[in-house]
This record gives structure tokens, sequence and C-alpha cells, in this order.
């Protein structure tokens, strides 16, 4: 669908800027996308004077914006009749994220236009004047969004703590959408402001969940969440993002304790009913607490009798074990096997364990995901399964990256629909995989059971 101010904009930045080497023009279809932002941040750097334009509004281009803007770029006044590319690109922006300026694109920076401003910090949770500072530029030259997108999966308590950490913890997270969506964005930040209550500076709070976050983890519970209400309103917000309890809070009640139980119960951990590390982890982390005790495994060594005492002795009691060797290459060195071996399944059950097939082969890569492929590696895991006797159960397919969510689209959702439709032999389809992926592949009704991959602490979900 055409919007005539997103496209008032693509024309304008045309006809400005398109003979100037640095520019690229954009096709002027009135649709908000990448290639839009791109323009409006191709001109606004060479409205800074920038000889080497880029796509991305980086270090350089924020220096020399704060350098020309120490305060912000201001709102006019109304006898100020004097014109600005850079106020035609913020008006741009501003259409583009859907706020009106209530006039067309002009040099000019009045009222219309700083009440769109206005409009978009409060839709941001900062609120505050008409000013654009850099932070405020570089949130227009992006695709975030800051209306709650309740079509696709925005919730309102998310929502709103994405408003809370844009106005209280902004000098940690930068402003971050506030989409109502649960991202790798938002989950980002919901670790720098674990950051900021353990005391690391603005600096030091990376987002990255490491040994120095562990180790200043404080365990909450009803005894001390008076005198420690934003743990408390942290550790509620990250359980709405896990699509458990009402959102936000900073009061510990005896319902809140119960939601606590319900998340760690899910999660298979020790239900406490307080905050301890490793629900920390579990709420905040992909893999969780990776010294939580588990009694499932998986791996690409033969389960000998050595083997097999040595995972009982250590509370395990189901491994996982790979149908074939990777693509059964010629490239996989010759001292390299993964496949179980002959007589290995009827000791792993004779010896009281039990066992659960994976299937990866050319799983590491986008262009492995093809429909073809799926179907040929169903036919493949179907008749490794049936030569080595497993009975009826659930192949779990592998996707060896952490795909986006339009490369889910693309091909892995392609890829499983193919695997589900060939598969046969009375096995059911598993996945192995990102948190994420998982979700979307089952919830597709391509998968019915997941085995996620929560050790890559990158992936995303």
């Amino acid at each position: 669908m055409t919007d005539q101010m997103v496209l008032q904009t693509q024309q304008w930045l045309n006809k400005t800027y398109g003979n100037d080497s640095r520019f690229k023009k954009v096709n002027p279809d009135g649709r908000t996308g990448w290639p839009t932002i791109y323009a409006l941040t191709r001109a606004l750097q060479i409205e800074l004077g920038i000889q080497s334009t880029a796509d991305n509004f980086g270090p350089s281009t924020q220096r020399l914006f704060k350098q020309r803007y120490p305060n912000g770029v201001r709102q006019q006044a109304v006898a100020d009749k004097s014109t600005s590319n850079v106020y035609s690109i913020i008006q741009g922006a501003l259409w583009c994220k859907g706020y009106s300026t209530g006039g067309n694109i002009s040099q000019h920076f009045y009222d219309g236009t700083g009440s769109a401003i206005r409009k978009l910090k409060t839709d941001m949770g900062i609120e505050g004047d008409s000013s654009v500072d850099v932070e405020i530029m570089g949130a227009l030259l992006s695709m975030k969004q800051f209306v709650l997108l309740a079509s696709y999966g925005g919730i309102d308590s998310v929502r709103r703590a994405q408003q809370f950490i844009n106005k209280a913890y902004r000098p940690y997270t930068g402003i971050i959408p506030t989409d109502g969506l649960y991202g790798r964005e938002m989950n980002t930040a919901l670790i720098q402001v674990l950051q900021s209550l353990e005391g690391f500076s603005p600096s030091e709070a990376t987002g990255n969940f490491g040994n120095g976050t562990r180790s200043r983890l404080k365990t909450i519970t009803a005894n001390n969440a008076s005198s420690n209400e934003s743990w408390v309103w942290l550790a509620s917000t990250a359980l709405a993002c896990n699509g458990i309890g009402g959102g936000p809070i900073f009061v510990w009640t005896s319902t809140f304790a119960n939601i606590v139980k319900t998340f760690q119960e899910r999660y298979a951990i020790a239900v406490t009913g307080s905050i301890d590390s490793t629900t920390w982890m579990s709420l905040l982390t992909s893999k969780g607490d990776p010294d939580r005790p588990c009694v499932a495994c998986d791996t690409r060594f033969e389960i000998t009798d050595a083997r097999l005492a040595t995972l009982k002795a250590n509370g395990y009691e189901i491994v996982g074990r790979y149908l074939t060797e990777p693509g059964q290459s010629s490239l996989a060195p010759k001292d390299y096997f993964k496949a179980i071996r002959p007589g290995e399944l009827e000791r792993i059950t004779k010896g009281g364990m039990r066992f659960f097939p994976i299937f990866q082969e050319y799983s590491t890569k986008l262009e492995h995901f093809t429909p073809a492929n799926g179907a040929a590696h169903a036919k493949t895991a179907r008749e490794a399964a049936q030569r080595l006797g497993i009975p009826p159960t659930h192949i779990y397919f592998a996707v060896d990256f952490d795909a986006t969510d339009d490369q889910v689209t693309s091909n892995i959702l392609p890829y499983f629909k193919a695997v589900r439709q060939s598969l046969g032999g009375r096995y059911g389809v598993g996945i192995y995989a990102s948190r994420n992926i998982c979700s979307r592949v089952v919830n597709a009704g391509y998968a019915s059971s997941s085995f996620i991959s929560d050790m890559s602490t990158g992936f995303s979900g």
C-alpha cells in the first residue's frame, strides 16, 4: 500500500540528492523500508559534510551530528524563516514512522514537526521537548517501532516495560523499541538493566551475560524484596517476556511468588519461589544456568559400556545419538564418526537408559534449507532409523545456526514442511535448533517436539 507522504519523502530525496555521487537513489514506491531509511541516513551524512557515506548511523555520523547540534536540532521560532535540509530529513523520517508533521516535506521545523517529535518521545516513554538529539536522530533513522505491534504479537505489559527502560535506563540501553515485542534488543536491554543494578557503569554494561554479571547476581526473596524493588521489577518484566505473569511490578506478593514457582516448574529448575541465580539465568539467557542438574545429553561419541556407566553415575537417563554421518561426505575426516554404531542402541536400552535420534546433515547454512533437501533428509533419516530398528518416536532434525525470523520464513519453514510431508514410517518430526526457531516451526505445525540447543549462548529466543 502506497503512503503518499513516504512517496513525497522519497521524491524529495531523489530530487535533492540524486545528482550527488554520495547518494543512492531510492525507488519512489511509497513504502517504508530500509532503502528509504538508508537514503535518509546518507542525506544527513551529506549535510554533515561526510564524503564517504554509508547506510548506517555510525560513530562518525554521531560525532559530527553532536558537533553540529550540541543541544540537538531545535524547533524554530515562528518568526524564524531560515531553512535547512536537515529539517526535511527529520520530517521524512517521522512520516516513515507514521507520525504526521501536519504538512508537506519542507525545510522548516515548526510546531507541526515539533508536535510529532513530542508524540514520538511520549511513545518511547521518555517524553520531553521537541528537540532532536543524537539518540532521537538515530532512532528516527532506524526501523525501530514505538507503537504497540499487537498484530505481530506485541504485548502491552512488555511495551510498558520498554517505555520504563527508555525513561530510567537510557544511559545504559540507549533508546530501545517500544513495540511490545520480546526480541534480541529487548533481551540485551534487560541484561543491561541487571548490570546497572549490579553496579556496573554504562560503558561496562555490555548486555553480555558473562561471569562478572553472574558473580553479582542477588537472590530476591519475600524477605528482602522491599529493599530491592528494582530487582523485583526486572524479574517480573522478564517473567512477562517469557509469557508468565501480568507484567512489571515493584512489590513482592504471594501471587508473584506463585508466578515464580510456575516459571521454575515449567523450566524444570529447583522450585524455590525465590529469584535465585539459576532462575535469573533461566529468565535472561538462552542457555539458562549451565551448571544446573539435568537428565539428558547428546553426543557424537559411541556409548560404550564405560561411557554408559559414567553417564548413569552422573544422573543421566536419556542420550541423543545421530542417525547418520555428517553428509556421509568424503570431506569428513577419516577418523570422524558421528552416527550410532551397530549394537549401540541395544547397549543403551538394555543398560537402563533411554535414547532419542538426531538427524544432522548439512545444517549450518541457510542455503542448506530447501524443500528438496527437506524431502531428501526425511527419506534418509527414515531409512536409517528403520535399518537400526528404532521403534516409532520423534526424529530431531537440526538447524545448526541462529536463523533470523525472515530466514525462518523463507527457508526453515518450507524445509520442515517438506520433512513432515516426507518422513513417514510412523516417525514424528522433532526439531533441534534455537528456542526461537523451534517455537516458530512447532507453531506452524511442522514439528511436534523440540530439542533446544540452549548451550549456544547467543541463540535467539
